[in-house]
C-alpha cells in the first residue's frame, strides 16, 4: 500500500479547501509530457548483471525526469548539456537499482509504509518534501505551506493539500514516495555496511607503532638518467618479454581513440555584418516607444543570449560605449546600435537610484541542518531577542557558524554592492543603518547589524538587447562545401597528412565513447560516433559544429582490455631500456659492495654522494628526490639498523641505504584517536569503493552512445 492510499483510508473530512496557484508554481503541473527528443526503437541500451535494459523502457524514463526538469525550471533551456545530465542520471539511477537491489533483498532492507508516511507526512519529514514547498528563489516555505509560528513546515496544511491533489501531482506525490523510499534504503545499505567494520586493539597499538617509527637514513644512488639510451641494446626477444611481464599495466579499462583533425571556420562576411545592423537598427524605435514594464520582456524576447540584467551600476562601470551618455541621460534614452564584443548592442537607461557604493555589516550566521528552516530561523529569534549592539560581538563569537567572520564578532568589515549574495546584499544595501534584519540564504538563516553606510552614489539600470554578428545560412553553406571538398579529395591517411600541412591541424586523443567534449568543439557527439564506427585510417566526413567545420582522421584505436604490443611499442621499448639500465647498475654495485659494510666507504668507491634523510615515518612515505617508491620504502622496513640493503631497482635509479638509527614509538595513553582514524578510513572507501566493486563484477555494457 503507497502512503498516498494509507492516507486516504485513514484521514477524515479536512477543514477546508486551500489555494493551490503558488503550489502549482514550485511543482504543480510537472507531469505535462513532451515529446521525447529521442527517436525509440526495440534494441538494449545496455546490460547489467545480465539484465538486458531495453531502450523504449529507459527513454521513457529519461523522459519523465526531461519533464521533471523543465516544470521544475520552466525558464532553463534544455540545450545539449542538461540533456546529457539527465541521461546521465537516469542511467546512474537504472544501474543502482539493479545492481543494489539484489544486494537489499539478500539483507533483508527495506522501509516499511508506516516509516514511509512518518517522513512523508509525520512531525519531521523528509528533506525532499520540504524542498518541494520550498520557493528555490527565497529559500523560504511558501506562504500557503509555513507555520507562522516557526517559519517552517505546516503538516496540518500538507496532509490537507494531500488530500486534494490532482491526478498529475498524485502521480508527482508517488514518485516522491519512490525517490524517498530508495534513498532511505540506500542510507540503511551504507549505514550497515560502516557498523560492520571492527578493529582490533592489537590492529590498532600495531598501526600506530607503524606510523610513528621513525628512521634515520642515508643512501646513494645511481639514476638511470645517467647512462644514455645508447649505453643499452635490447633486442625483439627483450621487448616482448617485457611485454609478457608488464601487459597488465598496460591493461585499458575504457577504449579510447586518437584523432587529428582540421576545422574550417565560418567567418561572418560583410553582408553578413550589414544585415545583423539593418534588424538591429529596426528595433530602435520599438525599444523607445515601449512601456517601461515591458522593457525586461522585449530584452529578453529580442537579444540573442535571452537575458535581462537587473543590476545597478556606478559610473565608470558600464561599457565605455555608453558609460558618460547614460550617466547624463533621462530615463528612457536609447543609444544604439553599438559594437561591442562582436555584438551590435541597444541600450537603455531603465531606472536610476541613489545608493551606497559599500556598507559595513555584522552577523551571525545559523545554517540549516537536513532542510529545517525553521529550526534555524527559531534559534536566529531567540537571539535577536536578547541582542543588543553592545553584545552583538560576543553572541556571534559563540554562535555563529561563519566561523571567518565568528572570530571577529560576525564583523564582515566594508564591502562593495554585488559582492554578497542577492538577498544578503539587499537587506544590508537598502536597509537603514542600525538595523538588524534576518534573512534566509543557501548558507542558512543570517541576523545582519548594518553598521555603517558608505555616501550615497548615482547608479543606473541598463537594459540592453544584443544580437551576435554571426555568419549566415549562405556563408556556413559555402564553408561546409569547402570542408566537404576537402575531405572527398584527401580520402587516405596520406592525401590528408599532406593536406593539413598548410591548415591548423589538431590532435585529440584518449576520447573515449563516453565523452561529452573534444578540446575546441561544441558538442561534438556526432564526431566521437563515428571515431567509434570507423576503423583506423579512415577519413571523416564534414561534421558542423556551431560555425566550425570538422574533418579528421582516426589514427589511433585503443579497445578495452590489454592492448596488443604493437600499440604500446613505444613504453614497451621505453621500459626494457630502463630495465637493461637498472641491470647495469646493480650489476656495478653489487661488484662495489664486495667487502663494504659501510655507505660512506661505497660512497667513496662510487663517487655517488651520500644523502640523508634524518626523519622517515610509513605514515608520511614520500622522500626528497624519490617520491613514493614502493621498493625503496618496502625495503627500509625490512633492514635492522647498520646493515648495508643490497641494490634496490626504483623508479628513477638504482639505490643503496643504510638505517642509522630506529626510534620506536612509545606507547600511546589515548589509543582513541587511531582508532577513529583507522574506522573514518575504513568507512570512507565503503562509501565510495562500495558501488564501484558491485559494479566491476556486473558485467555492465554501456550501448548509450548509440542512441544519444
Amino acid at each position: 500500500m503507497s502512503v498516498l492510499a494509507k492516507i486516504r483510508s485513514h484521514a477524515g473530512w479536512l477543514v477546508a479547501a486551500i489555494g493551490l496557484a503558488l503550489f502549482s508554481f514550485v511543482i504543480g503541473d510537472v507531469f505535462t509530457s513532451g515529446k521525447s527528443f529521442f527517436g525509440s526503437n526495440d534494441k538494449n541500451v545496455g546490460e547489467v548483471a545480465g539484465k538486458s535494459i531495453a531502450i523504449r523502457d529507459f527513454e521513457a524514463k529519461v523522459q519523465e525526469a526531461t519533464d521533471r526538469q523543465k516544470k521544475k525550471n520552466p525558464e532553463a533551456a534544455m540545450d545539449d548539456y542538461t540533456k546529457d545530465m539527465i541521461v546521465d542520471q537516469v542511467w546512474n539511477q537504472t544501474l543502482n537499482e539493479i545492481i543494489l537491489n539484489k544486494e537489499y533483498e539478500k539483507l533483508g532492507i527495506t522501509v516499511s509504509d508506516d516509516e514511509l508516511y512518518e517522513m512523508m507526512l509525520g512531525p519531521n519529514p523528509h528533506p525532499y518534501v520540504v524542498r518541494i514547498f520550498t520557493d528555490p528563489k527565497t529559500g523560504q516555505i511558501v506562504d500557503q505551506f509555513k507555520d507562522p509560528r516557526t517559519g517552517g513546515l505546516n503538516m496540518a496544511k500538507v496532509l490537507e493539500f494531500n488530500q486534494q491533489m490532482n491526478p498529475e501531482q498524485e502521480t508527482f506525490w508517488v514518485g516522491l514516495e519512490n525517490d524517498i523510499r530508495r534513498s532511505t534504503i540506500a542510507q540503511k545499505y551504507i549505514s550497515l555496511i560502516k557498523k560492520s567494520f571492527y578493529i582490533t586493539s592489537s590492529q590498532i597499538k600495531r598501526e600506530y607503532a607503524e606510523d610513528n617509527k621513525v628512521f634515520k637514513l642515508k643512501y646513494v644512488a645511481k639514476k638511470y638518467a645517467s647512462l644514455p639510451d645508447s649505453s643499452v641494446s635490447v633486442t625483439d626477444e627483450d621487448l616482448k618479454n617485457y611485454y609478457t611481464v608488464h601487459q597488465n599495466e598496460y591493461k585499458v579499462e575504457d577504449a579510447t581513440r586518437k584523432i587529428e583533425y582540421v576545422t574550417f571556420d565560418a567567418v561572418t562576411s560583410a553582408e553578413d555584418s550589414a544585415f545583423i545592423r539593418e534588424d538591429a537598427n529596426k528595433l530602435v524605435e520599438d525599444f523607445k516607444i515601449i512601456k517601461s514594464k515591458e522593457d525586461s520582456a522585449f530584452v529578453v524576447r529580442e537579444s540573442d543570449n535571452r537575458s535581462f540584467d537587473n543590476t545597478y551600476y556606478k559610473k565608470g562601470s558600464l561599457s565605455p560605449d555608453i558609460d558618460s551618455i547614460m550617466f547624463a541621460a533621462e530615463k528612457g534614452t536609447v543609444i544604439g546600435p553599438y559594437i561591442e564584443n562582436n555584438s551590435y548592442k541597444i541600450s537603455k537607461l531603465i531606472d536610476v537610484k541613489f545608493v551606497p557604493d559599500s556598507v559595513k555589516a555584522r552577523h551571525i550566521l545559523v545554517k540549516i541542518v537536513n532542510g529545517d528552516t525553521a529550526k534555524a530561523k527559531a534559534k536566529i529569534d531567540s537571539l535577536k531577542k536578547i541582542i543588543t549592539p553592545k553584545n552583538f560581538a560576543e553572541i556571534a563569537k559563540k554562535n555563529s557558524e561563519d566561523f571567518g567572520s565568528a572570530e571577529k564578532g560576525g564583523d564582515l568589515g566594508w564591502f562593495p554592492q554585488g559582492q554578497m549574495v542577492p538577498v544578503f546584499n539587499d537587506a544590508c544595501f537598502y536597509g537603514k543603518k542600525g538595523d538588524m534584519p534576518v534573512v534566509v540564504s543557501q548558507f542558512g538563516v543570517h541576523l545582519i547589524e548594518i553598521l555603517d553606510k558608505g555616501p550615497e552614489i548615482k547608479k543606473v539600470k541598463v537594459g540592453t538587447v544584443e544580437r551576435n554578428i554571426t555568419p549566415s545560412t549562405k556563408t556556413l553553406q559555402s564553408y561546409y562545401l569547402k570542408a566537404s571538398q576537402f575531405s572527398g579529395k584527401n580520402n587516405t591517411p596520406e592525401l590528408f597528412e599532406k593536406a593539413a600541412e598548410s591548415l591548423n591541424k589538431r590532435i585529440a586523443d584518449n576520447v573515449k565513447e563516453s565523452d561529452k567534449s573534444v578540446a575546441g568543439l561544441e558538442s561534438p557527439k556526432e564526431l566521437i560516433r563515428w571515431m567509434y564506427s570507423a576503423k583506423k585510417g579512415e577519413i571523416s566526413q564534414a561534421f558542423e559544429f556551431g560555425n566550425k567545420f570538422v574533418v579528421a582522421l582516426l589514427t589511433e584505436v585503443k579497445d578495452k582490455g590489454i592492448p596488443p604490443m604493437d600499440q604500446v611499442k613505444d613504453e614497451i621499448e621505453a621500459g626494457a631500456i630502463q630495465d637493461k639500465k637498472a641491470a647495469k647498475l646493480v650489476d656495478k654495485y653489487n661488484s662495489l659492495l664486495q667487502g663494504v659494510s659501510n655507505i660512506n666507504i661505497l660512497s667513496q668507491k662510487s663517487g655517488d654522494p651520500v644523502q640523508d634523510i634524518e626523519s622517515f615515518t610509513f605514515s608520511k612515505p614520500s622522500l626528497p628526490a624519490i617520491g613514493r617508491d614502493g621498493l625503496f620504502i618496502g625495503t627500509v622496513s625490512t633492514l635492522n639498523k647498520g646493515i648495508l640493503s643490497k641494490p634496490i631497482k626504483g623508479k628513477f635509479g638504482v639505490y643503496v641505504v643504510q638505517v642509522d638509527d630506529i626510534k620506536e614509538a612509545s606507547a600511546a595513553v589515548d589509543y582513541s584517536l587511531v582508532k577513529n582514524k583507522i574506522m573514518n578510513n575504513l568507512q570512507v572507501r565503503a562509501e565510495s569503493d562500495l558501488f564501484d566493486a558491485l559494479k566491476a563484477t556486473a558485467n555492465v555494457v554501456d550501448n548509450r552512445t548509440k542512441f544519444y
